[in-house]
């Protein structure tokens, strides 16, 4: 194997070894908003597998809808795209609708995987939890 692919292949695994270890949900895409990663907090938030989750349109995975009107939420794997990778709240009061199961609070923010080319995104990270978690933690009964 080339040494470029191997230090590729560890950088890779200790990506993916440390998005898999952290408290919050995370979702992954490529620069088709496809879903190319997921977290085992991601699961269980969304109600769907990473296996079942792989390769799906990022709005079917992550459906989320304002709490207030109750319309649907943009699909957010092309914000933050530009010149300048940023991170970028998707909105306040926002619901995740799972697959199944009860729908979620959430607390969530993302930010474009940029490529050499400032101008190019190969995707986007979203780093989001439940926030009534939060509030119980924050005001125990």
């Amino acid at each position: 194997m080339p040494r470029a692919t191997e230090a590729e292949d560890s950088t890779r695994r200790w990506f993916s070894t440390t998005l898999r270890s952290i408290g919050d949900a995370v979702i992954a895409t490529n620069e088709h908003g496809r879903v190319t990663f997921m977290n085992q907090v991601a699961e269980r938030l969304t109600a769907w597998t990473e296996a079942e989750a792989l390769n799906q349109p990022l709005d079917a995975v992550f459906h989320i809808i304002s709490e207030g009107t109750r319309g649907r939420r943009r699909e957010p794997s092309h914000q933050g795209a530009g010149a300048k990778a940023r991170w970028f709240g998707l909105a306040n009061h926002t619901v995740l609708l799972p697959k199944t199961g009860p729908e979620v609070p959430i607390d969530d923010s993302g930010a474009p995987m940029q490529e050499r080319r400032p101008d190019k995104s190969s995707g986007v990270v979203l780093v989001f939890r439940d926030v009534t978690l939060d509030e119980a933690t924050r005001n125990p009964q």
